[in-house]
């Protein structure tokens, strides 16, 4: 199901995010809508799957051009998707002003619910909390150069502490420590 369902997102974000298709046939066309929303934000609305409901949300900002105070541009700021035409959004990523990714939320079982929260430095993933079904933070992964895992922080006990950490070397996993008394620092280390 996890796979399917990363397969999804990866069309419905190539196709959404695509600028430089060219259709022959337009009954294959995306089909698109803009909406202005009070506050100002256009709200691009795509069907992909061109069956009458949308499908990807795309959040702007206009604003004026740096260089030419009288061109207007558009800024992505967010984009919602609805990875699998159920009519709730799955995804939900936010921008920077330099329009990369800063957060993406991830409902990943399609439940309503999000089961993960990436964070992004410029565009490259450092931190990935995981959720349990009560919506409990169980699982956070850091991550250093070229995305490899660097350190895994768990709550084992459910006392919303940190009492088990795992540390990675060049994304091989090194050494596993575990608090045991709860003072939040590491009794033991198992090394591999």
């Amino acid at each position: 199901m996890f796979i399917k369902i990363i397969v999804c997102l990866f069309c419905v974000f190539t196709v959404a995010c695509s600028s430089k298709s060219v259709v022959k046939d337009e009954s294959k066309a995306l089909r698109t809508t803009d909406k202005i929303l009070e506050d100002g934000t256009i709200v691009r609305i795509f069907d992909v799957n061109q069956d009458g409901e949308p499908d990807v949300w795309d959040y702007y900002l206009e604003e004026a051009s740096n260089e030419d105070v009288s061109v207007m541009t558009r800024r992505l700021i967010k984009k919602e998707i609805d990875v699998n035409q159920d009519g709730t959004k799955n995804v939900k990523r936010t921008y920077t002003e330099d329009q990369t990714i800063q957060q993406e939320d991830v409902d990943v079982d399609l439940n309503g619910k999000v089961d993960i929260v990436n964070h992004y430095d410029k565009g490259v993933l450092t931190k990935k909390d995981v959720f349990d079904a009560e919506e409990k933070k169980v699982t956070t992964r850091y991550y250093g150069e070229q995305s490899l895992v660097i350190r895994v922080e768990k709550d084992t006990n459910d006392d919303s502490k940190i009492d088990y950490w795992e540390y990675y070397e060049a994304g091989v996993l090194d050494r596993i420590g575990r608090d045991k008394d709860g003072d939040g620092r590491a009794d033991s280390w198992q090394t591999r």
